[in-house]
């Protein structure tokens, strides 16, 4: 198994990328073959050719940036403004993604359209433990609740705090798209977003992380239904798929 540099100081390269006809460039680490910095931006490549369609001037959500291959391609398709969730998910809880997201925004130019939060979403305000391997994460009203749940585990594990996207409502005059790529999560998101997707009803975009919860598509589809979506269709991509709704 491969053990990754995920420290800042890691990140010193300088990468062309093109998405949907626009090429940008990106931040990252390409000394160790795979690593997640780089390859984020070449995995899923084939979703956003077809599917992530950011016009000039519309205004992002992407819930679960990571490193930006989502954010970044928005941006340089003339997305007006990015708001990127990235909470820190490396041990030790330093949030190299978003560091590593607001570089590469700054080597581009973009990083007056670019608002990265390193909390995290979700149904109610507390915290969330994250661990490694196809476990989902578990919800706590206190940090210390959920810092007692991952101790002793290894692998990746994290843990932060996260709220209803429904408590920054009023930060937005309108909303296009939402991207929501959470480790299974996604529900619970949706479940804090209500009153932003009756507002704004922005196209969405989910990662279906089947290995968590077999039914975690067929969930969100019901969900979503209530509030007038309609599913364009799902992509397979290894052991996950992304639906599209509208």
């Amino acid at each position: 198994m491969t053990t990754f540099d995920y420290s800042p100081d890691a990140m010193t390269d300088i990468v062309p990328v093109t998405v949907r006809g626009a090429t940008f460039s990106i931040t990252c680490c390409t000394r160790q073959p795979g690593h997640p910095s780089h390859w984020g931006f070449q995995d899923e490549s084939e979703t956003r050719e077809k599917w992530w369609d950011i016009r000039a001037g519309n205004i992002v959500l992407d819930i679960g940036a990571a490193y930006g291959s989502y954010s970044i391609a928005a941006l340089a398709l003339g997305a007006a403004l990015v708001v990127a969730w990235s909470p820190p998910s490396i041990p030790p809880a330093i949030p190299v993604e978003a560091i590593t997201m607001r570089r590469s925004a700054w080597q581009n130019g973009f990083e007056d359209r670019l608002i990265v939060h390193e909390h995290g979403l979700w149904s109610q305000r507390g915290w969330l433990a994250g661990f490694d391997g196809p476990r989902p994460a578990r919800f706590f009203d206190t940090r210390e609740e959920a810092r007692a749940a991952v101790s002793g585990q290894t692998g990746i594990v994290s843990v932060f705090p996260v709220k209803p996207l429904d408590a920054m409502l009023d930060a937005f005059d309108r909303v296009d798209w939402m991207k929501i790529d959470a480790e299974g999560c996604e529900l619970a998101i949706l479940q804090g977003a209500q009153q932003t997707l009756k507002r704004f009803h922005p196209k969405i975009i989910t990662e279906n992380h089947y290995h968590v919860d077999p039914e975690c598509e067929d969930k969100c589809d019901a969900y979503l239904d209530t509030l007038g979506y309609k599913k364009i269709g799902t992509r397979v991509h290894h052991l996950i798929s992304h639906s599209h709704y509208v």
